[in-house]
């Protein structure tokens, strides 16, 4: 973020700027990492006010506040006070206001899975030939988008902007903020239906991004997605197709798994060239493709996207494989949702192994009132994909594990722990080399299964 004094800060939020004069270098939220020059924006929610924290954060360096209300203390005579409605709409104000003012090119990215990794894979490509900013982690909701926004630099060429959501009426805004030129749908599945009437309404909020991009912007879609054509009709944009259809301009063959990762031709336009990456999930191939086609769009070659696409390196718990003396470990337990279960489950059963092969699935949330199904039908795919043992943990593993009874040609056995410490203490009850695939939503923590037994389950 540039420098901005405290006036030119109140201009842009549309606040009041109530005392202090001076420099601000950087608007932020947590006082835990409060730093010199900062302007602390207090934030309110359900159980937290961050008024009660602006004293801290001016004795932590911070030279101002956007408030809502003056909140009490010995402050610095320096320190200054930003009048606003609301501290969170100001924020984004400011970050839409910044963002304008900025010569940067945008890709907006949203998904019920594969966004992060898809972020990676395109900041990857992008960065072969560009200054490029990405989003940092997942700090890609109403909050995390405006910040993501403010670490922009002017000599900032490509941003690669995160948008998720769990509830209706969230991507407008990020969309509206953040301005994309290019706009990235990386699937639609069945994430936070608990907030949702069905899977349509997510497809229709998460094309929100599309429908906000302008007839100069870009539009990629996975060709086989089952909301494709819905995806297409709600954008002006041009419209760039991945995937196995006809209709696709960017496709992988002669797909291979390998002890080293996958391998596949990348092909567009009649040209093929070789792409090595050292990932194990078949689902990577799609968001490698997306990336690839956003890359060539935004002027890269075809030996400079390939590039960016091996040189990736995804955030931890994210298909990680650890091997030691008992066999192969995959942490995928960042989180989950049906499909991301489905794809994972695959990988377990393709990567290269001699031995039994055993999922740890830990319980998915946000699935609402189809929950119990959702789980069954999870248990259900690992015994019919020939999953040696499955076991279930957490709220839903019963119904996990009905799932897997349900399949009474199967040979899988299944088990249920309460937690993931349960879940360890049943794979220590075998010594048997095994491929241990470990895959939850969030909440599940289940990545300290993978911890407990190579010592390395939550980095890269």
């Amino acid at each position: 973020m540039r420098e901005v004094s405290f006036e030119q800060l109140a201009e842009g939020m549309q606040g009041t700027l109530v005392r202090g004069s001076g420099i601000v270098t950087r608007l932020h939220t947590d006082t835990r990492t409060i730093r010199g020059g900062d302007c602390f924006v207090a934030l309110k929610g359900e159980n937290f006010d961050g008024h009660h924290y602006v004293l801290g954060s001016a004795e932590g360096g911070a030279v101002a506040a956007v408030v809502s209300k003056i909140p009490e203390g010995d402050f610095p005579e320096s320190f200054g006070f930003i009048l606003v409605d609301d501290p969170l709409k100001a924020l984004q104000r400011y970050a839409q206001f910044y963002r304008q003012s900025l010569k940067v090119r945008v890709v907006g990215i949203t998904g019920s899975s594969g966004k992060t990794s898809t972020k990676e894979f395109i900041k990857s490509v992008l960065s072969q030939k560009f200054k490029t900013v990405a989003t940092v982690g997942n700090l890609n909701n109403h909050i995390g988008v405006p910040l993501t926004l403010l670490s922009l630099e002017a000599e900032t060429e490509w941003a690669v902007v995160e948008m998720g959501m769990n509830h209706p009426g969230e991507i407008e805004p990020l969309a509206v903020m953040s301005q994309p030129e290019f706009g990235v749908i990386t699937r639609i599945g069945q994430a936070h239906l608990e907030n949702f009437k069905n899977i349509q309404g997510i497809a229709q909020e998460k094309s929100e991004l599309l429908r906000f991009l302008k007839p100069t912007g870009k539009a990629f879609i996975p060709s086989e997605d089952s909301f494709c054509s819905y995806l297409s009709g709600r954008t002006v944009a041009s419209i760039i197709y991945v995937g196995e259809s006809s209709s696709s301009g960017w496709k992988a063959s002669e797909i291979r798994v390998t002890a080293q990762g996958i391998d596949f031709q990348l092909e567009h336009n009649g040209a093929r060239i070789p792409v090595q990456l050292s990932l194990w999930n078949r689902v990577m191939i799609q968001n490698a493709l997306l990336a690839a086609a956003v890359g060539w769009e935004a002027g890269l070659t075809m030996e400079q996207i390939v590039s960016g696409l091996q040189k990736v390196e995804l955030p931890g718990q994210r298909m990680k494989v650890f091997r030691n003396t008992g066999g192969i470990w995959i942490n995928d337990a960042y989180n989950a949702n049906p499909e991301s279960m489905a794809a994972a489950v695959d990988t377990l059963m393709e990567i290269p192994f001699e031995g039994v092969r055993v999922a740890v699935l830990g319980s998915m949330g946000e699935l609402g009132v189809q929950a119990e199904l959702l789980h069954r039908e999870v248990g259900s795919y690992a015994a019919r994909r020939g999953v040696s043992q499955v076991v279930a943990v957490g709220p839903m593993a019963e119904s996990i594990a009905e799932g897997v009874r349900h399949v009474t040609e199967s040979n899988t056995k299944v088990v249920t722990a309460i937690d993931a410490e349960e879940s360890i203490q049943i794979l220590e009850s075998s010594n048997e080399k095994r491929a241990v695939l470990v895959k939850g939503s969030r909440f599940m923590k289940l990545e300290t299964v993978v911890e407990h037994f190579t010592g390395q389950g939550g980095g890269h």
